[in-house]
Formats: structure tokens, sequence, C-alpha cells
């Protein structure tokens, strides 16, 4: 009886552990390597007439996005935005063009708070050409004018 039960239970145990091992989201594998799932999130900040949109494409750890400021004065910054996340905060870089077509790079500093992305302000330093965050002040984000709110992609 003994035999039985466990001859019965073995094949529904084994099929269970199949149909759940189904249901989970497998990584991908090329070439033998695992390629990362990509996530896309498109962010709208509004401070006043000012208004900032953001698309991110997530690949755990790294980041990848465009970002764009559009003045109520008619300046628009547009650009391309990548770095790494750090727990709760993304540091990338911001390479964009001005309204005169001159090309920039900027550090950008978003925390995640309450579902929310919180653009931070810092002293900037410059060092051989290349703006950064001052090591010696923390970077503010009780002061950031831009609180991003996750929108539908398709919308904005």
């Amino acid at each position: 009886m003994k035999n039985i039960k466990t001859t019965c239970l073995a094949p529904l145990i084994f099929i269970a552990s199949l149909t759940s091992a189904c249901n989970q989201e497998q990584p991908k594998v090329q070439s033998g390597k695992v390629v990362p799932t990509i996530v896309k999130i498109c962010y709208v900040a509004v401070d006043e007439s000012d208004t900032v949109l953001l698309t991110i494409t997530d690949q755990r750890k790294s980041i990848e996005g465009n970002l764009t400021f559009n003045y109520t004065n008619g300046v628009t910054h547009k650009g391309t935005l990548k770095g790494l996340m750090h727990g709760d905060t993304l540091l990338a870089d911001y390479n964009f063009t001005t309204g005169d077509g001159k090309w920039r790079r900027n550090p950008v500093a978003l925390l995640k708070r309450n579902g929310r992305l919180i653009l931070g302000v810092g002293i900037m330093e410059t060092a051989w050409g290349r703006n950064y965050f001052a090591k010696s002040q923390p970077i503010d984000y009780d002061k950031g004018r831009f609180i991003f709110k996750e929108v539908n992609c398709e919308l904005k």
C-alpha cells in the first residue's frame, strides 16, 4: 500500500513542479549568457508650466533612456540618460543639446520614493571638462522641483 501511494504521488509532484516552473518568468539565454529582462517605464514631471518627460529602459541595475526638459520660455533640452541604480537612487549622465544646438553633459540623480522619482539638486564641480556632483555636499532631494509620476508610455 505504501509503494502504491509513493508511485502515484511521484508523477503528480513532478507534473506540479513542471507546471510551476513554466509559469515563472525564465531569464533569456543568448550565446550561453543570461540576457537581462528589459522593462520600459515612462514618467512625467510638471512644475508650474515647465514639463519634463523621462523614458527609461531598466535592465535591473543598468538604466538608459531619454530625458526632455520643456521650459515655459521656449527652451528645450533633449537628450539621453545612462547610469546605474545604487539602491533606490539612479546616478546617471545626461547628454543633451541645448536650444542653440550645443552639446552638454551633466550628472543627474533621481531618488525613488513612494513610487515616484525625485530629481535631486546638488553642488556641481568641474574637472577635466566634466561636470559632477561635489562629493563634499550631499544631493538634496527635498529641494528638487521635478517629481516624476509614472505614466502609460502610449499616452505621453
